[in-house]
C-alpha cells in the first residue's frame, strides 16, 4: 500500500483512523515491519534492534491502535521528521538495552586497548589487570543502571504520550461535535427567521 500517497498529508488522528479502516491487524504488522526495514536503509540514525511486539492486553489500547501509531511514527521518521524519541518507543526495550550495553562494552574495550597501546613501557602486572577488570565490572553496572533508568523514563514518556494522544483525539471530536451543533443551530435559526417573515407577511395581507 502506498501510505505516502493515501495517508501522507493527514493529521495523526485521521491517519490512524483511515489506516485501521483500510488494513487488518496482519496487514498493519506487515506494513509496520516493511516501513521499519526501509527506515534502517534511509536513516543512518535509525534505532538498532527489532520492533516491539504489540499484543492484546487488558486495560490497554487495542493492538490496531498501537500498530497504526507505530506506522505513523515510522512513516514520518522516514520522511525526515525529528522524532527519534518516538521511534525508540517502537523498538523493543530489551533490544535497545542489549545494543546499548554491547556498544558500551565495545567502547570500554577500545578505551582499555588504547590506554595500553599508548603506554608500551608501562609495566603490566596482575594487580593492574585486576583493577582494570574491576573497573570494567563497575562501569558495566553503571551502564546497566543507566539503561534501567532510561527504560523507566521511556515507559513514563510513552504513557504520557498516549494520554496526550487520547486528549487530542477527544478534543478534535469535541470540536467536530461543536461545529456540527453550530451548523444545525444556524439552520434552525434561519428556518425560524424565514417562518417569522412568512407569518408576518400573511398577517399584513390579512390586515389590508
Amino acid at each position: 500500500m502506498q501510505i505516502k500517497t493515501k495517508f501522507g498529508t493527514l493529521n495523526r488522528s485521521t491517519f490512524k483512523k483511515r489506516l485501521k479502516t483500510a488494513l487488518d491487524v496482519k496487514s498493519l504488522r506487515d506494513s509496520r515491519q516493511a516501513l521499519f526495514d526501509l527506515a534502517k536503509k534511509k536513516r543512518y540514525d535509525c534505532p538498532d534492534g527489532r520492533l516491539v511486539e504489540r499484543l492484546p492486553r487488558t486495560n490497554s489500547a487495542p493492538v490496531e491502535d498501537k500498530l497504526s501509531e507505530d506506522i505513523y511514527i515510522i512513516f514520518h521518521f522516514i520522511e525526515g521528521e525529528n522524532n527519534y524519541s518516538d521511534m525508540k518507543s517502537c523498538i523493543s526495550k530489551w533490544a535497545l538495552k542489549h545494543n546499548y550495553e554491547t556498544r558500551s562494552s565495545q567502547r570500554l574495550n577500545f578505551f582499555r586497548s588504547d590506554c595500553i597501546s599508548q603506554s608500551p613501557k608501562a609495566p603490566v602486572n596482575d594487580n593492574a589487570l585486576q583493577r582494570t577488570d574491576e573497573d570494567d565490572d563497575r562501569m558495566s553496572t553503571i551502564f546497566a543502571q543507566i539503561a534501567i533508568m532510561n527504560d523507566k523514563f521511556e515507559e513514563k514518556f510513552s504513557r504520557l504520550e498516549n494520554q496526550l494522544s487520547d486528549i487530542i483525539t477527544q478534543t478534535e471530536n469535541d470540536i467536530l461535535n461543536l461545529k456540527s451543533n453550530l451548523v444545525e443551530t444556524t439552520k434552525k435559526a434561519r428556518r425560524g427567521k424565514f417562518s417569522y417573515r412568512t407569518n408576518e407577511n400573511k398577517r399584513r395581507k390579512t390586515n389590508q
